[in-house]
């Protein structure tokens, strides 16, 4: 699937979201925060550096640089993601974290964010895929990567920033989506704080952009992931080329 994704044509004109979305860094590429290119904020410790500069908690960082040069001790924990310095993370899951050829490879290892409700179930931490446009929160995507055991066939469900939810713009299969709201939000001031910490980022940083913004929720609060930019969800495409909000505030943002 993921190939045939990336070979459609986006046009302007009849798919603004997933055009926009798959050429972010041409559209943005003069836009700056603080004398730095936004597109920089890919680069995970750099984007890390900016969440905590902004207040909003990230995991605990235990290295970062050439894979080879490691310390050992470090790569033995038992708590640990390591994920590629820039570019798309990797999966929770400790096999194929472990199993992934990182020789020689630039990249980041932190704290493994444990899920806030039933962590020996959940083992891996629902992401919270924030969609900001002009800094606020349109929609917030939710994946529940433990679906079946494997990471690779995750289900979902679709909120808007007020917690409503609309899983039915996803255009995915029944089977696929989540429905209990109560292993997805812990609380309404936990879910207030989520919408308050992405739009602290995206008002401060990415004004007059469209960026995804990933998040985790454990135990004691919000966590702050990854800037996502190009997000790109083959599980649901019809949602990015169909979905009439996305592309109407991709129209507006725009002109």
């Amino acid at each position: 699937m993921t190939k045939q994704y990336n070979n459609k044509k986006y046009t302007i004109e009849e798919t603004p979201f997933a055009y926009c979305k798959r050429h972010w860094n041409k559209y943005y590429k003069n836009k700056t925060y603080d004398g730095v290119t936004i597109s920089n904020y890919i680069n995970k410790l750099k984007c890390k550096r900016l969440a905590t500069k902004l207040g909003i908690r990230v995991p605990k960082l235990y290295y970062t640089g050439n894979y080879d040069r490691c310390p050992k001790s470090i790569l033995e924990r038992k708590d640990i993601i390591i994920k590629n310095l820039s570019g798309a993370g990797k999966s929770y899951s400790e096999k194929l974290n472990r199993s992934e050829n990182w020789n020689n490879k630039d990249v980041i290892i932190e704290e493994r964010i444990k899920h806030f409700c039933r962590p020996n179930i959940n083992k891996i931490p629902f992401d919270y895929k924030v969609y900001l446009f002009n800094g606020k929160v349109a929609y917030v995507l939710v994946y529940n990567r433990n679906y079946q055991e494997d990471p690779r066939k995750p289900s979902f469900m679709l909120l808007d920033r007020n917690c409503q939810r609309y899983n039915k713009r996803l255009g995915l299969y029944d089977h696929r989506l989540m429905k209990d709201e109560k292993k997805v939000i812990p609380s309404l001031s936990v879910w207030n704080s989520l919408i308050e910490s992405a739009e602290r980022i995206g008002k401060t940083v990415f004004k007059n952009v469209f960026v995804r913004l990933d998040f985790y929720i454990d135990e004691r609060s919000v966590v702050f992931g990854e800037l996502s930019p190009n997000p790109c969800g083959t599980f649901v495409v019809r949602f990015h080329e169909k979905d009439q909000l996305l592309n109407k505030l991709t129209k507006e943002l725009l002109v």
